[in-house]
C-alpha cells in the first residue's frame, strides 16, 4: 500500500502533493511537518490504493493541530 499527502502551499496557496509513500506513519509524519516547515493550514493522507483520504491534520489559530 502507498501513500500520498497532499497539503496547501502557504505562500502560493497552491495544493501541493508528495507521492509514493510507503508507510502511513512517514506519511502522517510528512503531513504534520508541512504545518511547520511550509506553513500549510491542512495536510491530509491519501490510501493511493484505492480507501481515499485516511488521516488528517489542520492547524488552528493558535498553532495547534487537530487531526482526524
Amino acid at each position: 500500500m502507498t501513500y500520498r499527502v497532499e497539503y496547501n502551499h502557504k505562500s502560493s496557496g497552491l495544493i501541493c502533493v508528495e507521492a509514493g509513500i510507503e508507510l502511513k506513519e512517514n506519511a502522517q509524519i510528512l503531513a504534520r511537518r508541512t504545518l511547520d516547515i511550509e506553513g500549510a493550514t491542512f495536510a491530509r493522507v491519501i490510501d493511493e490504493d484505492g480507501e481515499g483520504e485516511v488521516w488528517s491534520v489542520r492547524a488552528d489559530g493558535d498553532g495547534t493541530t487537530k487531526q482526524g
